[in-house]
């Protein structure tokens, strides 16, 4: 199988913008300067890459995302709200990034198996350098392994 990043990475965002039903920007390869919220980002996290085996082998690895979910914070709390949908999950959540990536743990064959270990509320922000939005975000954790030789 080996550990090609970023096909796992476009992977994983094809499967999550296939099964949420609300409008969302998915962006799963390398994020752009000014993504449009409300989006979903696939990102490394700190503990990236972890090798299961030696490193003449490398047979098995561990990749570590964070996969963002950025809303319009708009007035009141209504970017809490959307949020939450997405955050949400269950067979009535229509709108559950987490859902979307517990539907193939595999994301169609680019990986092995993937959990998700932590949902993390990052807090309300600012998004953009020029004309900064505020945004809540959150970020679903997920553990995905491979195999070089499946």
């Amino acid at each position: 199988m080996g550990l090609d990043l970023a096909v796992l990475r476009s992977a994983i965002a094809v499967q999550i913008q296939g099964r949420v039903a609300r409008e969302v920007n998915v962006y799963g390869g390398y994020l752009p300067d000014s993504p449009s919220p409300p989006a979903v980002l696939v990102a490394p996290d700190s503990s990236y890459l972890t090798f299961d085996d030696t490193l003449s082998r490398l047979e098995l690895c561990t990749v570590h995302f964070r996969v963002r979910v950025v809303c319009p914070a708009g007035p009141s709390v209504d970017g809490q709200m959307v949020l939450d949908e997405f955050l949400s999950y269950g067979p009535t959540a229509q709108n559950s990034v987490i859902e979307a990536l517990l539907a193939d743990p595999t994301f169609g064959g680019a990986a092995r198996s993937s959990t998700i270990e932590s949902v993390q509320y990052e807090g309300r922000g600012v998004w953009g350098e020029t004309a900064q939005t505020p945004v809540d975000v959150a970020a679903v954790v997920i553990e995905v392994n491979t195999r070089r030789n499946a």
